[in-house]
């Protein structure tokens, strides 16, 4: 056995894929990570729940609001964007 490393041509690919689209989405993309959290978990005494997503700077500069899963309440509730 030699110690040359075998990559089968679809790992290779799959590598070379998924750091193009890291370049791709990171250095040209004006793309920014933000965090949304429940707006009526507070209201009824549970703990908030919180997403994570990206939104477009350019095309979208007010804040993002998403109807996502609160497991806390066990509903889809809505979610406002949060300051970092």
């Amino acid at each position: 056995m030699s110690n040359f490393m075998y990559f089968r041509p679809f790992e290779v690919a799959f590598y070379l894929g998924a750091f193009l689209l890291r370049l791709d989405l990171f250095s040209v993309m004006p793309r920014e990570i933000v965090i949304l959290e429940c707006t009526e978990a507070r209201g009824e005494g549970k703990p908030p729940s919180r997403y994570m997503t990206t939104r477009n700077k350019k095309l979208q500069t007010e804040r993002v609001e998403k109807k996502k899963f609160n497991k806390f309440l066990r509903r889809h509730t809505l979610h406002r964007e949060i300051k970092k």
